[in-house]
C-alpha cells in the first residue's frame, strides 16, 4: 500500500511539472512579444519626434517666403527632404492672404517583431503651422499696408494714392481715381474699377461669388479672399503712457512731445505747423492732425491710435512713421502729400487726399521673423 501511494505522487508530480513547463513557456513567448511591442512602440515614437521636427522646420523656412506661395512649396519641400523625407510625404496649404502655412505630414511605418502577430504597420500623421511674427499682436498681423475691417462700408480709393505694399478690406474695393497698389490687393466683397490702367500691380482677389463692376483691363481676379479679423494691438500699446483728461488742443504755445507716450480721455486736435511728436498719442476719441507739416515718429512702432475714436489728417504734407490704428473708427487721409511709413488699421480706411504715400514698413520686437503657430 505504501508502494502504490509513492508510485501515485511521483505521477502527480511529473503532471505538475509538465504544467508548469507549459505556463513557463506561455509567460516567456507573452514577455517577448510584450517585447516586441515595447521595441516596435518605441521605434513609432522616434519616428513621430523625427517626423514632427522636420514639418516645423519646413514650416519656418517656407514661411520666410511667405506670402509668395511657390517659393514657400520649393522651401518646404528642401527642408522635408533634407530630413530624410520625400515630398510626396508633406501637403500644404496657405491661409490668412497667403501669410500662414501649414504643412502637413503623413508617414507609413513598418513594426519589424509584431509582425509575427499579424501587426504589419502603423500610420503617423502631424502638422506644423507657421507665418510671419512682426511682434505687434498676439497671432500674426497679416502684412498689409491698409487694412479696413468694416463688413458694411466699402473702402474707396477717391484721389491718387500710391500704396508701397498689400491692401484688405473685409467689404468691397472701389477705384474711383488713379492710384497704384504694388502689393497684392484683397477685397472679401466686390471689385468697382473706373481707371486704365488697372491700378493693382500685384494679385487682385476678391471673395468667392464677387462680382466685378468696371473694367480690369486684362489682369485678372482670384475669387477666393478670405475674411480677417481686426488685428488686435491691445497689448502692444504703451504700458504707462503720461494721462490727460479731458478734451485737448496743441498750438504754437505748445511744446511738441518728445520720447513719450500720451494717452487722452477725449479728443485731440493739432493746429500747430510743424508739430512734432516723439513718442505715440492715443485717444478714447478723435485724433486730428488739422495744420501742415506735422511730424510724427512712432514710439516702438505704434504711432497713433484711438480706442473708440477717428484719427483723421486733414494737414498738407504731415507725415507718421509707425502704426495708426483706430479698430473702432476711421483713419482719414483728407490732404495732399500726405506720407503713412507703417500701416493704417482700422475699421474704415478713407482716401480722400491727393497723392497720398503709404509705405508699409513695421518693425516689431521680432523683425518679421517666421514663428510657429498653434
Amino acid at each position: 500500500m505504501v508502494k502504490k501511494l509513492f508510485v501515485t505522487l511521483m505521477n502527480r508530480g511529473k503532471r505538475e511539472d509538465g504544467a508548469v513547463a507549459i505556463i513557463a513557456g506561455i509567460s516567456i513567448t507573452f514577455l517577448l512579444l510584450m517585447s516586441a511591442f515595447v521595441l516596435d512602440l518605441g521605434y513609432v515614437y522616434v519616428e513621430k519626434s523625427r517626423l514632427q521636427n522636420a514639418l516645423d522646420a519646413a514650416a519656418l523656412a517656407a514661411a520666410q517666403e511667405l506670402p509668395d506661395t511657390e517659393a514657400a512649396r520649393v522651401a518646404a519641400a528642401e527642408y522635408m527632404e533634407k530630413n530624410g523625407y520625400r515630398a510626396d510625404d508633406i501637403e500644404i496649404t496657405f491661409t490668412e492672404s497667403d501669410n500662414v502655412i501649414t504643412v502637413e505630414g503623413v508617414k507609413k511605418i513598418e513594426y519589424n517583431i509584431a509582425k509575427i502577430v499579424g501587426f504589419d504597420y502603423t500610420t503617423i500623421k502631424h502638422y506644423a503651422k507657421a507665418g510671419k511674427d512682426n511682434g505687434l499682436n498676439t497671432g500674426i498681423l497679416p502684412p498689409f499696408a491698409l487694412f479696413h475691417g468694416s463688413t458694411t462700408a466699402p473702402m474707396v480709393f477717391n484721389n491718387l494714392v500710391t500704396v508701397s505694399g498689400n491692401v484688405h478690406s473685409n467689404k468691397d474695393v472701389v477705384f474711383s481715381h488713379s492710384a497704384v497698389i504694388k502689393g497684392d490687393c484683397q477685397a472679401y466683397g466686390n471689385l468697382t474699377n473706373w481707371y486704365n490702367p488697372f491700378p493693382v500691380l500685384g494679385r487682385m482677389i476678391i471673395k468667392a461669388g464677387g462680382t466685378v463692376t468696371g473694367s480690369t483691363y486684362g489682369k485678372p481676379v482670384i475669387y477666393n479672399a478670405n475674411f480677417i479679423p481686426m488685428p488686435d494691438l491691445e497689448e502692444y500699446l504703451p504700458k504707462n503712457p503720461r494721462i490727460i483728461y479731458g478734451n485737448v488742443t496743441f498750438d504754437n504755445r505748445t511744446p511738441s512731445l518728445d520720447d513719450e507716450a500720451v494717452f487722452v480721455y477725449g479728443n485731440v486736435t493739432i493746429n500747430s505747423q510743424n508739430f512734432k511728436i516723439k513718442g505715440c498719442l492715443g485717444a478714447t476719441g478723435n485724433i486730428k492732425l488739422n495744420h501742415e507739416n506735422i511730424d510724427v515718429a512712432g514710439f516702438e512702432s505704434m504711432a497713433l491710435y484711438s480706442t473708440n475714436g477717428n484719427i483723421e489728417i486733414t494737414g498738407r504734407a504731415c507725415k507718421v512713421n509707425g502704426v495708426m490704428y483706430a479698430p473702432n473708427g476711421k483713419i482719414i487721409f483728407n490732404n495732399e502729400n500726405i506720407k503713412l511709413t507703417g500701416c493704417a488699421v482700422a475699421k474704415e480706411i478713407v482716401m480722400l487726399g491727393n497723392n497720398t504715400i503709404v509705405t508699409y514698413d513695421v518693425k516689431g520686437d521680432n523683425g518679421g521673423r517666421p514663428k510657429l503657430l498653434d
